[in-house]
C-alpha cells in the first residue's frame, strides 16, 4: 500500500474528511485504519508510523507533534488548526496540562460515523454540542475499557468484550448525520478560544497530582456555545475557587507598591525567609495564633507557644495547657517572627506548589517588559491580593503539616487535620495590565 503523500488525492476508503470538519488527528487515523482494515504491522507503510505497541495512539497523536504530522501528511489533512490541541483552549499555555490525565473521550453517535474531534476531549464540555449525548471515555455499551494501541490481532476502538464503537458500513455508506451543526459550532468555539487565549495564561502546578479536570468549572463557555455542549449539574465542582478583578481589589490598605512587590518579589529566589509585606503581616499573625490557639491540650511548650504571641497584645486562651517536654526546632521555626521591626516566615513553612505558583504569577505580571511598561497601580494592587490570598492559604497548610509530624491527634480533627491543595490559576491580562485572576485550589492526592 502506497503513502498519500506519494500519491495525488487520497488512496485510501474513508479518507475524504470534507465532511467531518474539525477531525482529530487520532479520529482520522482510526477511520482509515478500521475502514481500510490495516493491522499494525502496516502502520509505517500506510503512515510512516513506528508502531509501539504500548502506545496509547489517542494520546501520541494528540501530545506528538512528530508522530501527528506524519498522519497529517499521509492523509492530506490539510488544517493544522483543528489538528493542535492548543488550539482547542481558551488560555495560553500550551497542550501539556492535558496530557498528565489524558483519557480518550468520545461522543457515541459520532465514533459509530468514524467521527473524533479534540473538542471532545475538553473537561468542560460535557456532551457532544450537535447530537447532545452525554460524552464517554469507555465502552458506551458494558462500560470496558476500549483498544487504543496497535496490538496485534486487536482492532482499535473496540471493547474488551467486542462491543465495537465504530460501524463501518455507516461510515462508507452514509455521510457524517450532523455535518452542517458540527461545523458552525466547531467555528464559534474556535474563535472564541482564540479570543480568550489572547489575554488569558493558565498557570498550573508543578508535578500537580491533581487531573486537569479540576479546571471544569473555571472555564465560562459563553452562553450560546455553553447551552449545547455541558449538562446541566455535571459543571459543579468540590474544588474552591477564587475569583479576584481589578476594580475589587483597590482597598487592600497598601501605600508603597513597588516595596510590597519588592519584598515578594524573594519568591523568585531561593531564600531561606520572606519578609512579609507590611499590609500582609497581621494576617500571618492571626492564622499562626488561631491554628495554635486550636491545638490540643499540651501540644506545644510553653516557649514554643510564646513565639506564636511574640510581641502581641492578644495572649494564648486560656485552656492552654504546656507539653512537658523540651522544645522543637521545627515548630520553633512555623510563627512569624521579628527581625528589627519587620515580619519574616521561614520559606519552609509554605506548601511547596503554592509557593512555586504565586513566583510564576508574579514573573508573568512584573516580568522584563513591566521594565519599561510596567503595570497600572490598578494591576499591582489585584496582584499584590492574589498573591496574598495565595500564600495565606499556603502558610496555614504548611503549618498544619509541620505541627502533624509531632502532633498525630491532629489527623482526627475534621477542621485542623493536615492537607495541601494546590493551585490551578488562570490570569487574564489586558496588554502588561492584569485584569482578573481566578485561583481554583484542589485537594493534593497526596502529603508531601
Amino acid at each position: 500500500m502506497f503513502r498519500t503523500a506519494d500519491m495525488k488525492g487520497p488512496v485510501f476508503v474513508g479518507a475524504d474528511f470534507s465532511s467531518l470538519p474539525g477531525i482529530s488527528a487520532f479520529g482520522a487515523f482510526a477511520r482509515v485504519v478500521r475502514l481500510n482494515h490495516i493491522n499494525p504491522k502496516g502502520f509505517f507503510s500506510a503512515f510512516g508510523l513506528s508502531n509501539r505497541r504500548d502506545d496509547d495512539l489517542s494520546r501520541r497523536l494528540t501530545f506528538s507533534e512528530a508522530s501527528r504530522d506524519k498522519v497529517a501528511e499521509a492523509l492530506s489533512l490539510a488544517s493544522s488548526t483543528t489538528l493542535d490541541a492548543a488550539n482547542w483552549l481558551p488560555f495560553q499555555g500550551g497542550s501539556g496540562c492535558l496530557e498528565a490525565s489524558w483519557s480518550f473521550r468520545y461522543c457515541p453517535a459520532c465514533l459509530r460515523q468514524g467521527f473524533h474531534t479534540l473538542l471532545h476531549q475538553l473537561s468542560w464540555v460535557t456532551q457532544c454540542p450537535w447530537h447532545r449525548t452525554r460524552l464517554k471515555t469507555k465502552c458506551a455499551v458494558c462500560g470496558g475499557l476500549l483498544t487504543l494501541r496497535g496490538e496485534q490481532g486487536c482492532q482499535l476502538l473496540i471493547c474488551s468484550k467486542g462491543h465495537d464503537m465504530v460501524n463501518e458500513m455507516v461510515c462508507c455508506a452514509d455521510k457524517f448525520d450532523q455535518v452542517d451543526a458540527a461545523a458552525a459550532f466547531i467555528e464559534r468555539y474556535l474563535s472564541w478560544a482564540a479570543e480568550q487565549r489572547a489575554q488569558c495564561v493558565l498557570i498550573p502546578p508543578e508535578g500537580a497530582t491533581t487531573s486537569f479536570e479540576v479546571m471544569r468549572s473555571a472555564i465560562v463557555l459563553p452562553r450560546t456555545l455553553r447551552d449545547c455542549c455541558q449538562e446541566t449539574g455535571l459543571t459543579s465542582s468540590t474544588n474552591q475557587s477564587l475569583t479576584l478583578k481589578r476594580k475589587s481589589a483597590l482597598a487592600t490598605g497598601v501605600h508603597d507598591l513597588p516595596s510590597a512587590l519588592a519584598k515578594w518579589s524573594s519568591l523568585r529566589q531561593e531564600v531561606a525567609t520572606l519578609d512579609l509585606p507590611v499590609h500582609v503581616a497581621p494576617g500571618f499573625v492571626d492564622i499562626a495564633c488561631r491554628i495554635a490557639n486550636r491545638l490540643p491540650p499540651e501540644s506545644l511548650s510553653d516557649a514554643e507557644m510564646s513565639l506564636f504571641f511574640d510581641r502581641l497584645e492578644r495572649q494564648p486562651d486560656k485552656s492552654f495547657k504546656p507539653a512537658k517536654r523540651a522544645s522543637h526546632t521545627e515548630i520553633s521555626f512555623l510563627p512569624p517572627f521579628f527581625i528589627g521591626e519587620r515580619r519574616f516566615i521561614h520559606r519552609s513553612t509554605l506548601s511547596k506548589s503554592a509557593a512555586q505558583a504565586a513566583a510564576r504569577l508574579l514573573a508573568l505580571v512584573m516580568g522584563e517588559a513591566a521594565m519599561d511598561d510596567p503595570p497600572e497601580e490598578s494591576s499591582q494592587h489585584l496582584l499584590l491580593s492574589v498573591l496574598a490570598s495565595i500564600l495565606k492559604r499556603a502558610y496555614a497548610e504548611g503549618t498544619r503539616v509541620v505541627l502533624s509530624r509531632y502532633i498525630p491527634s491532629l489527623f482526627d480533627s475534621k477542621r485542623d487535620r493536615p492537607r495541601l491543595t494546590e493551585p490551578w490559576i488562570l490570569a487574564w491580562k489586558d496588554g502588561q495590565q492584569l485584569a482578573a485572576v481566578t485561583i481554583v485550589w484542589a485537594k493534593r492526592k497526596w502529603l508531601p
